[in-house]
């Protein structure tokens, strides 16, 4: 019997230490990571847009800055299709371990919004906002229009002729459709075109295919000063350095503003202090005085929110574009 029990006893602790050892792993677990030195190999950061457009610059320009704080490359990955959510479902399902990032815009919650996907910004794990970006009506350098009210004019006299690149569920629809809102034209006035990113939008328009589309200075600056592109009104309260002969809508009657708001994402569950290394190193990029000058002549402003302040950015533009969009 004094074996048995002598035996039991053995089991009966040998049980207790192992559920303590679960406990203490398992509540422990953060701790570990942030012991664990955080990159020790290189991080994707998906772009899930073709190149040459103003998101994929932004995100080259900042992830060449972070990856000195890092210490490790960031390498930026294109990675276009439907309306962008080919990338982002790639970063959605990828492992939560900080090595695969999103760098995308308001896209991610309006493909939500309007039904293309069932998902939405709720699905990553928010790193930082990092830039906000005015956008900008544009058409050919040998396009009759000077002006977007002449556009909008043009449009109601020739019903379903003109054409602009936009989908439902993109910066795009939003930005030609607030426009034509704001100065009480009909959208069906015009015929909607869409194409997956900037590059494939700016190839359509120089050849013929499309008359208008959106940009900003990033991604059509040099098309301008080529002589091949046209600004024909600045979505933003003041006109834009660089292109102060280009007018803002509200100069013309048009009291419209707009922007592409764009942050870094992870995949859901991504740790903490993961998250707050990636955080830093973004900051850091962000406001580093050279590429801040450098975002400024590109016509965008850095605005760096922490992964808390982005978060509750995402939440409130959720609840709009999901009541905008909502079925009546």
């Amino acid at each position: 019997m004094f074996g048995i029990r002598k035996t039991y006893a053995w089991w009966s602790r040998l049980f207790l230490f192992t559920i303590v050892s679960v406990v203490f792993v398992a509540t422990t677990g953060e701790l570990a990571v942030a012991q664990q030195k955080f990159p020790v190999r290189p991080i994707q950061l998906v772009i899930p847009f073709g190149p040459g457009g103003g998101t994929d610059i932004i995100f080259r320009l900042l992830g060449q800055e972070a990856e000195k704080h890092l210490g490790k490359r960031i390498v930026a990955v294109n990675m276009a299709g439907a309306m962008s959510t080919v990338g982002a479902r790639h970063v959605r399902d990828a492992r939560p371990d900080g090595y695969t990032l999103l760098g995308t815009h308001d896209v991610l919650i309006l493909t939500q919004a309007t039904g293309i996907v069932d998902y939405g910004s709720e699905a990553f794990q928010p790193i930082a906002m990092v830039t906000s970006t005015p956008n900008i009506a544009a058409v050919r350098a040998d396009a009759p229009w000077t002006s977007m009210v002449e556009f909008i004019d043009d449009a109601r006299k020739r019903p379903g002729k003109l054409t602009w690149s936009a989908a439902q569920g993109t910066d795009n629809y939003t930005f030609i459709g607030g426009i034509f809102d704001a100065a009480g034209a009909d959208l069906g006035l015009i015929r909607l075109v869409s194409y997956d990113d900037t590059a494939s939008e700016l190839n359509a328009l120089l050849g013929g295919h499309l008359d208008g589309i959106i940009l900003n200075v990033a991604a059509g600056a040099q098309y301008v000063k080529a002589g091949k592109v046209r600004f024909i009104g600045v979505a933003h309260d003041s006109r834009l350095r660089g292109f102060e002969d280009v007018p803002t809508l509200k100069e013309m009657g048009i009291d419209f503003t707009h922007a592409t708001n764009r942050g870094v994402f992870a995949p859901k569950g991504t740790p903490l202090a993961v998250v707050k290394v990636l955080e830093s190193a973004i900051k850091s990029a962000v406001t580093d005085p050279d590429i801040e000058e450098k975002l400024d002549k590109m016509g965008t402003t850095p605005y760096f929110l922490d992964h808390d302040g982005y978060n509750n950015y995402l939440v409130k533009t959720s609840e709009l574009m999901n009541k905008l969009f909502a079925s009546p």
